[in-house]
């Protein structure tokens, strides 16, 4: 059930904008954070901090900010989120409970109808995600038909809005934002999901399928800032790039979506589709990650990297990608296990290189706040040692708390010889590019990486220990 923001709060916000007629075009945002994890509320202009409050006693916030552009902002109460709207003159509140962060999530004031209206349709959003996902099986007409019905809903709420409220122009623009980009999404995704039944000719796209591209400015800044904007982008450039390639490289053999040839041909459509250079620049940063975090060839890397060096123009961004790609390279497939360093469970600090010696070994990773993921890998485990006596599977924790991390390791009855924790696993995910928990190591008993691209529940990972 949604609630509305205290009386007093808004009096408080109109008090203060009224206070000072110079500043008719300041804007004032604040609110309530029920049951705050963090004591900051951030401001964000795209990927950027523009401001942050430090909560007061009773969990209040408060931002003035002065002279800022209209638009849309992100405003983050870790570990969540959400956007807001800001046109000049608005004293906007916001009332949130973090155990129920989108469902109690409302704002009063000045704005708060266009903002309310965004929240709803961010919420709609979330909720189809599931629904979506299983209409990519569907044929292609009745996939149509289906995301033409959902997008049509959200339109008629917006026009609907329109007759309540003024609206600006730019605010319409991020409006249908809002509506279109998990729908068009959704469009890229269903021919780049279902690409094996294009080759047999089985899958026939209606006619003006792709129409909805004509919607879209990809050099249009305002909606930067917006997440599923930026998804959008991201996968129309994999489904332009690989039916491309499917056309184009007939004597190619078909490209998967991580493949070198593939986000070669990537990196060329975004340097030659794409003419705002933000907007450019932070597709080269997506395709970069997603290529360097699945690719342990060293030829392949480098191959990659000598592209992209020679297409980005933000040197930050540059010297990130340049970092990961030597840390790619510092465990791709035949090089020596980097230095491990890791507590057991007497606190002694141990060298997993050293203790590994003369072992074909598996390196896993554990974080006790996901508790399904560690049952599983751990029920996972126990059935391939069972099956792999000879290989050893080395399990390391997350945990910065040892004597917290001893009581899991005891009350789950695990193996000590076999757990250890992380000294510093901020640290050792950069040296080891462990961009998610599900990560797995394979290493060779000279104590070179067979593969660090794995993953514990793959189908086939059986596959790779034999």
């Amino acid at each position: 059930m949604r609630i509305r923001l205290p009386l007093y709060f808004l009096l408080v916000v109109l008090s203060a904008c009224n206070s000072n007629s110079d500043s008719d075009g300041d804007v004032y945002f604040g609110g309530v954070v029920i049951n705050p994890y963090d004591k900051w509320v951030y401001l964000y202009e795209g990927e950027k901090v523009i401001d942050s409050v430090l909560l007061n006693k009773d969990n209040s916030f408060m931002f003035h900010l002065k002279e800022i552009p209209t638009g849309l902002y992100r405003f983050v109460v870790k570990p969540e989120y959400q956007y807001v709207f800001f046109e000049p003159g608005d004293s906007l509140m916001v009332y949130v409970n973090t155990l129920d962060f989108d469902e109690s999530l409302v704002f009063s004031g000045n704005g708060d109808e266009k903002n309310n209206f965004l929240s709803e349709i961010f919420l709609k959003n979330e909720k189809e995600t599931d629904k979506i996902v299983s209409f990519y099986q569907l044929p292609a007409d009745a996939f149509v038909r289906k995301m033409d019905s959902l997008r049509t809903l959200k339109i008629k709420e917006l026009e609907k809005l329109k007759k309540e409220i003024a609206i600006s122009d730019r605010f319409e623009k991020v409006a249908m934002g809002s509506v279109n980009f998990i729908n068009f999404r959704a469009r890229e995704l269903y021919p780049f999901i279902n690409a094996s039944h294009i080759e047999t000719a089985s899958l026939n796209l209606p006619d003006g399928y792709y129409d909805f591209r004509k919607e879209v400015d990809m050099d249009d800044t305002i909606l930067m800032s917006y997440y599923s904007y930026k998804k959008y982008l991201v996968s129309y450039m994999n489904n332009v790039s690989y039916f491309k390639c499917l056309t184009d490289c007939k004597s190619q053999p078909t490209s998967t979506k991580f493949s070198i040839h593939h986000n070669l041909h990537k990196l060329s459509l975004i340097d030659s589709l794409i003419v705002n250079t933000n907007v450019k620049d932070m597709l080269l940063q997506d395709s970069a990650v997603s290529f360097l975090i699945n690719e342990e060839d060293s030829t392949a890397i480098n191959e990659f990297m000598h592209k992209f060096d020679g297409i980005i123009q933000n040197q930050e961004i540059k010297m990130d990608i340049d970092g990961l790609a030597e840390n790619v390279l510092r465990i791709s497939k035949g090089s020596n296990l980097p230095d491990i360093w890791v507590a057991n469970a007497n606190g002694e600090t141990v060298n997993l290189m050293q203790m590994l010696k003369g072992h074909e070994a598996v390196i896993c990773f554990w974080d006790s706040n996901l508790i399904g993921h560690f049952k599983n890998e751990h029920e996972k485990i126990a059935e391939l040692k069972q099956d792999f006596p000879n290989i050893k599977f080395i399990t390391i924790s997350t945990s910065a708390n040892h004597e917290q991390w001893l009581g899991e390791i005891s009350d789950n009855k695990l193996d000590v010889s076999t757990e250890f924790r992380a000294l510093d696993f901020k640290k050792l995910s950069e040296d080891l590019v462990i961009k998610n928990i599900t990560k797995t190591f394979l290493i060779n008993s000279d104590g070179t990486i067979k593969d660090s691209s794995l993953n514990l529940f793959d189908p086939v990972f059986e596959t790779y220990l034999k």
